[in-house]
């Protein structure tokens, strides 16, 4: 098939030259390349089932007038499957990764407005499932901790900005439970309790150093842990 030029209500669609394809249910059909200029151009593939169902296959690509692109989703026989990735008007990156059979799967990354890795996540079959990081503008890390099966579960520490520990704990089903520290921004630990479902069980300790037994706080119990916060 040669390239075909069309004058549409939605402005000039090129079709080019395409290819015989086998669909999963074995019907033979045409993959037909279209580059469609309306505003936002978009350049993609697809084929007409016996059905009369326009079925996407292959990269789509939705493009800004000044050139780059918008949005990139890779198709497999009309469901998402495969590398994707979403960029601002300024042409930087927000968002890549992968789709399998149509969810999430495998490693999401998030990008800052600078253009620097904000997060990364792990997917499986549609949930987070696996360690994740988050990072300040500045590049260091922000937090870091585990899903397991879309909830947080497992050891957690968030960061001060300067790269210094804020907090060490652990999660279970989503909430923070067990010991729980906190420091400040010189590295200094100045507060610490036992927490169970994000909430402190008996008193809370105000630490005057590393290694200080310091002094403990009544009143604590049944509190979120910043709702007893040492002066």
């Amino acid at each position: 098939m040669a390239a075909v030029a069309l004058a549409t209500g939605l402005g000039t669609v090129r079709l080019e030259a395409g290819e015989i394809i086998t669909t999963p249910s074995g019907e033979r059909v045409l993959l037909e390349h279209f580059i469609l200029h309306a505003g936002i151009a978009a350049d993609f593939y697809e084929y007409t089932d016996s059905t009369g169902t326009r079925v996407l296959h292959g990269v789509y690509k939705l493009i800004y007038p000044g050139g780059w692109i918008k949005r990139s989703m890779t198709y497999y026989h009309g469901v998402r499957d495969g590398p994707f990735a979403k960029w601002t008007n300024d042409a930087v990156k927000e968002v890549d990764g992968h789709y399998k059979a149509g969810v999430l799967h495998g490693e999401i990354r998030w990008y800052h407005d600078s253009g620097k890795v904000k997060s990364e996540e792990i997917f499986a079959e549609g949930e987070l499932n696996g360690p994740y990081v988050w990072y300040y503008e500045n590049g260091r890390v922000r937090e870091r901790g585990a899903y397991k099966k879309g909830v947080l579960d497992g050891p957690y520490i968030e960061y001060h900005e300067n790269g210094r520990v804020y907090l060490e704990g652990s999660y279970r089903n989503g909430q923070l439970q067990g010991v729980v520290r906190l420091y400040d921004q010189d590295g200094t630990a100045r507060q610490e309790g036992v927490l169970e479902k994000d909430r402190i069980v008996g008193s809370w300790t105000c630490l005057m150093g590393r290694d200080s037994t310091g002094t403990r706080r009544d009143g604590c119990d049944g509190k979120l842990y910043f709702e007893c916060a040492c002066d």
